[in-house]
C-alpha cells in the first residue's frame, strides 16, 4: 500500500518544518561552578549595611515571635 503523492509531500513539509524549528536553537549557555554570570544585583550594597542588617534582625524577631 503506497501513500498518496499529496499525502507524501505533507509528510515531508511537516518533517522538515519540525527539522528546521528544533535546530534553530542557538542559545547556549555555558555554565562554571560558583561563578554567577547574570546582572549585579543592587540590593547587593544595601544588604552590607548595619542598618539593613539590624531591620533585618527585627523583623527576624517580631515573626518568630508571633508565632
Amino acid at each position: 500500500m503506497t501513500a498518496r503523492p499529496g499525502l507524501r509531500a505533507a509528510m515531508l513539509v511537516g518533517f522538515s518544518v519540525l527539522l528546521v524549528a528544533c535546530g534553530s536553537s542557538r542559545s547556549v549557555s555555558s555554565y562554571e561552578p560558583g561563578v554567577y554570570k547574570g546582572a549585579d544585583d543592587p540590593l547587593l550594597d544595601l544588604q552590607a549595611t548595619p542598618e539593613h542588617q539590624q531591620r533585618l534582625r527585627e523583623r527576624f524577631t517580631m515573626g518568630q515571635a508571633q508565632r
